[in-house]
């Protein structure tokens, strides 16, 4: 990027609308990870 204030003028709100897109499918496999580790927690010992 060259830092031209007409380059930020265009680049900032297209980042910006990318991330308000991103965010809830970013939130809902954080969510799925954390679901799917919280088994592997629960059964890191093996029974004797």
């Amino acid at each position: 990027m060259s830092g031209s204030p007409v380059e930020a003028y265009y680049v900032h709100p297209l980042l910006a609308q990318i991330e308000r897109d991103i965010t809830p499918l970013r939130d809902a496999l954080t969510a799925a990870i954390d679901h799917v580790q919280s088994f592997g927690a629960t059964q890191a010992s093996p029974p004797a």
